[in-house]
């Protein structure tokens, strides 16, 4: 019997039912995260198994992407929304500050707008 492979982490390898979700645990946040390719990285993230928050400025288009990835996600996985303008140094200083007060940490980081 060989030896389970070990993640470059020195972490044990996840167990076959979650290798399929492998951000199992994960904290994602993703800027442009409402439309297009943004919203697309977001699915694929709860698909994966993170809990996913999404940066966008319009609130509509947040609003019903966060009710789809929602709808995607397990029940081990949090979908949240924050409205910013990450355009200028002030919105990302914002943002940060909110992610900051709302999330327990901070793993991946998708900056695809700004």
């Amino acid at each position: 019997m060989t030896e389970p492979i070990e993640p470059h982490d020195g972490s044990p390898q996840a167990p076959a039912s979650d290798r399929a979700r492998p951000l199992v645990g994960h904290q994602a946040v993703i800027t442009g995260g409402s439309k297009g390719i943004g919203r697309g990285i977001a699915e694929l993230f709860v698909e994966a198994g993170a809990s996913v928050t999404i940066v966008a400025r319009d609130p509509d288009a947040a609003g019903t992407t966060a009710a789809v990835l929602a709808g995607l996600a397990g029940p081990d996985q949090e979908v949240d929304m924050v409205l910013a303008d990450v355009a200028d140094r002030d919105g990302i200083d914002a943002l940060f500050d909110e992610l900051e007060a709302r999330l327990p940490r901070l793993d991946i980081f998708a900056a695809n707008a700004g």
